[in-house]
């Protein structure tokens, strides 16, 4: 497999990753030091990102997530309920209603969506 790829040294393909390892083991080292500040209070959760580099707030919002609520998200939509957080926005991921505008952040289980369009009898 690695054939194909000339002059990459195989040796240092595996030292890459191993120091790839080590970064990943110290983000989550990081969250886990940051997820300690979270509080909750009324089944409001709040936690203060200011200074806390993106990688590391990502894997924060993730454990808030799996506390708060049922479904960890897929693909880059963590990224994207960072970003709009750190935007002083409010927005909603796997079943977490996120509240940016604020220096403290705020998370509650977001409340059941209303169904759009219901015909009187009550059946959509």
């Amino acid at each position: 497999m690695l054939s194909g790829l000339g002059d990459i040294d195989p040796l240092s393909i595996a030292a890459s990753a191993r120091h790839l390892a080590e970064a990943d083991a110290a983000i989550d080292w990081a969250a886990e030091q940051c997820f300690g500040a979270v509080r909750t209070s009324g089944g409001v959760s709040y936690w203060d990102p200011r200074g806390v580099p993106r990688a590391v707030a990502q894997r924060v919002l993730e454990r808030i997530l799996i506390e708060v609520g049922t479904s960890k998200p897929r693909g880059n939509a963590l990224a994207r309920w960072h970003d709009r957080l750190a935007a002083g926005e409010i927005a909603t991921l796997a079943g977490v209603r996120g509240d940016g505008r604020m220096a403290e952040w705020r998370f509650v289980v977001a409340p059941r969506p209303r169904s759009v369009a219901a015909s009187p009898s009550g059946s959509p």
